[in-house]
């Protein structure tokens, strides 16, 4: 059955890079704040996801929302930078050396509980033989959260509506729910899906206090 779900964010974006390599030389060219929007943007935010203590959400957007912002705080305290949430002058500068490979930096700050962060991640058939094509998906997430899958033939739309405080998000796809009940080991199962088919997921987890995190990739079914 396809639903669309909302969740409350606190931030916006659209969809999700699970991993998207920088390019060999990188350019941030103005400051950056809450409503800037562009390809700098992106290039901000992909570099930001490649270390989930920073951006554990992931979202590659190219808006710079209160997600970003928050990301943004977290590069700062780990680089001894004013935590002003925006990309100045003396953060573009440190960005720019680190993104370019000069990489002086310590993330070894303990953000636990900004958001869930996924620390592990795995998917596998229901049986063997896997005569209904059903995936299940065991993960963990660092604090506890409450999770689901969702799964799609195509590509999973999701937006946000970015005048809304706290944001909201609409994940397309059909919903394969987890226990309600907030805990760091998750296990969810699809259900029957289509033989030899390739699949998109997106995977969401959101803590007790309302923040959000997003995993996104694709699988194929077989019956083994």
């Amino acid at each position: 059955m396809k639903t669309n779900t909302t969740f409350k964010l606190l931030t916006l974006g659209l969809i999700v890079a699970s991993s998207v390599p920088m390019a060999a030389s990188a350019s941030l060219y103005r400051e950056l704040q809450v409503g800037s929007r562009g390809a700098d943007v992106s290039e901000l935010q992909t570099y930001l996801a490649n270390d989930p203590s920073l951006y554990p959400q992931g979202l590659i957007t190219g808006y710079y929302g209160s997600l970003t912002r928050a990301a943004v705080i977290r590069y700062q305290r780990a680089n001894g930078i004013s935590q002003v949430g925006r990309v100045g002058p003396q953060t573009m500068a440190s960005l720019m050396g680190q993104m370019n490979g000069n990489n002086n930096s310590n993330n070894n700050n303990n953000t636990s509980g900004i958001a869930p962060t996924f620390t592990s991640l795995s998917l596998y058939p229901t049986s063997a033989p896997n005569p209904t094509g059903s995936e299940r998906f065991t993960f963990t997430t660092d604090i506890p959260s409450q999770s689901d899958v969702h799964y799609s033939t195509s590509k999973i739309p999701a937006t946000e509506n970015e005048f809304v405080t706290p944001a909201t998000i609409s994940i397309g796809g059909s919903i394969a729910q987890s226990d309600a009940s907030f805990k760091t080991s998750h296990v969810v199962d699809t259900g029957s899906l289509n033989l030899n088919t390739r699949y998109y997921y997106i995977i969401h987890a959101m803590s007790a206090n309302g923040e959000s995190s997003v995993r996104s990739g694709q699988f194929t079914t077989s019956s083994y």
